[in-house]
């Protein structure tokens, strides 16, 4: 009977210790999301803020539409922010609120709001805007030109030729700053630099404005900051030697050479619109049509290649 007793004891005490053998193991894993959290350690500190910002393996997380003082979060190990790449977990639910812990992240900085990629950093650091107040490093970017005070060349701020081309007014009225450099002004697309009594990077005017108001007088077409080009030679003598043409309806011309024809039709109606100016593609010996300046001739060779720069005419 002994021995039955003693024997019975360990029986009635083994389901107890099987059950506290689960109630560990599922505590443990309780704490890490295998896909996206891979901690054996940082978990543990999910409740515990100050202990996982002193473990240099470990960030903690804050919920990123929690911003009350008392921030609600999670402690994350900081290999598994560098691989999800957005220095922020999965889907941006929870990000880095603190400078201290974006620095113990590799790839990430921060940017004095918040935590974010170095290759952020990199594409601002490229961007026009960088340059700010710096006239030289502006001036040096291809893609860059500088904005400035009308008194003051030095005074302005540095912007992207993109974004005052986008503006669709060559300044920055709001603040009152232009173009003065003749060469910025007309590498930005839709601008153009008036001579004469203006002298002022404006709107450049299209091809119908510069041909009917300035093709009798060569000055006065460039003053209005169209580009003059001069005539074929021909047997009959002409009153003008030239002719007087948009800057960018030029500029835009001049890339489609050697392109298919039809290719070349359907950009310049991509470009204008169907019905700003009629595209017609002239085959090889076709005679060319009396000159209409609202149109534009594509030259094409025996495969349909355009052989010479576009022209109005």
């Amino acid at each position: 009977m002994k021995f039955s007793s003693i024997h019975t004891e360990h029986i009635s005490i083994l389901p107890f210790l099987l059950l506290l053998s689960t109630t560990i193991q599922t505590s443990h894993v309780a704490h890490a999301s295998p896909l996206t959290r891979t901690t054996e350690t940082c978990g543990f500190y999910d409740n515990e803020k100050s202990s996982c910002k002193d473990d240099p393996g470990c960030v903690w997380m804050s919920d990123k539409d929690d911003t009350r003082p008392k921030i609600k979060g999670e402690c994350w190990d900081t290999a598994a922010i560098v691989a999800n790449g957005d220095c922020a977990t999965e889907e941006l639910v929870f990000v880095i609120r603190f400078e201290s812990g974006c620095e113990k992240v590799d790839g990430c900085f921060w940017d004095g709001d918040e935590c974010a990629p170095t290759s952020e950093w990199e594409l601002v650091e490229e961007s026009c805007e960088f340059f700010g107040e710096d006239k030289t490093s502006c001036d040096a970017g291809s893609d860059c030109v500088w904005m400035s005070d009308p008194r003051d060349v030095l005074y302005g701020l540095c912007y992207s030729k993109a974004d005052i081309a986008d503006s669709g007014k060559c300044a920055v009225p709001l603040d009152q700053l232009i173009v003065q450099s003749k060469s910025d002004c007309n590498s930005i697309k839709g601008c153009s630099f008036k001579g004469g009594d203006a002298n002022v990077c404006a709107v450049a005017l299209d091809q119908l404005a510069c041909d009917s108001g300035f093709s009798n007088d060569k000055t006065k077409c460039q003053d209005a900051g169209c580009v003059s080009k001069k005539k074929k030679k021909k047997r009959k003598k002409q009153k003008n030697d030239f002719t007087c043409n948009g800057r960018w309806e030029t500029e835009f011309l001049s890339a489609l050479k050697d392109e298919d024809g039809n290719h070349a039709k359907r950009a310049i109606e991509s470009e204008y619109g169907k019905s700003t100016y009629k595209v017609v593609i002239v085959e090889p010996k076709k005679r060319r049509r009396k000159r209409n300046p609202g149109r534009i001739q594509l030259n094409v060779d025996d495969n349909n290649v355009v052989i010479e720069k576009p022209e109005f005419g």
